[in-house]
């Protein structure tokens, strides 16, 4: 039976450990403490998050992982390569994980890293799964906030979404609020504000009433006049 030990010196099994995290009413906060002081417990998370196949243990690894590695993403940055390949995960939930992961490690990535997997990580705006595509968008404006060169190259990709994505209209339409969020929030730094004027004309009455909504803000926020 495998000992992880303590930042007090103490020592956990490692059985005792998952049964924790695996736990309905797992102590997040307690564990993303724990992953930043103690580099064992650490190390440990982060191979359970890739290799466990008990989706309670990966997917609350990944929830205490998120937490310390927006923390402290330094302690994480020599484990870019096992996020990385996660991009390539055949489950949905890991190749989420993989974008957050590396989104959270952008303020850490001394060796620009990034820049070699930049137009693949962008494209996961048309993964094959919807929801994955959508916490992209949410990724990248944490990226986007770090490295700002790439502003007008996602601002062109996610104007031309609907030509790009391969999803069912409803579904593109619930993208399309996220990048209105993304278009908000660097739209003083991006030079296709004209067509991002034309995006949000377009969709007052999307078929989503959130979405439309969101374009009437903009619209008003922006100070935009229908032709």
């Amino acid at each position: 039976m495998r000992i992880i030990h303590s930042d007090k010196g103490g020592a956990v099994e490692k059985e005792i450990l998952l049964k924790e995290i695996s736990d309905a009413d797992a102590d997040i906060e307690k564990y993303a403490v724990l992953a930043v002081k103690n580099e064992e417990i650490r190390t440990e998370l982060v191979s359970q998050m890739i290799t466990n196949r008990y989706i309670m243990v990966y997917y609350h690894c990944y929830y205490i992982l998120d937490k310390a590695s927006s923390r402290n993403p330094e302690l994480f940055y020599k484990d870019w390569k096992k996020f990385e390949k996660l991009l390539d995960h055949e489950n949905s939930y890991h190749r989420t994980i993989g974008l957050v992961m590396l989104s959270n490690l952008i303020t850490a990535d001394k060796d620009k890293l990034f820049d070699k997997i930049s137009d693949k990580y962008f494209m996961f705006i048309n993964d094959k799964k919807i929801t994955t595509a959508r916490d992209c968008v949410t990724s990248t404006g944490k990226i986007l906030r770090q490295c700002p060169d790439y502003i007008d190259k996602v601002m062109k990709l996610y104007l031309n979404m609907e030509k790009i994505c391969e999803f069912k209209e409803n579904q593109k339409a619930l993208l399309l609020y996220d990048m209105f969020v993304i278009f908000e929030e660097f739209y003083e730094k991006t030079s296709y504000k004209n067509e991002i004027n034309e995006k949000i004309l377009a969709n007052l009455k999307n078929a989503s009433p959130k979405t439309a909504k969101k374009a009437r803000e903009l619209k008003k926020k922006f100070g935009l006049s229908e032709k």
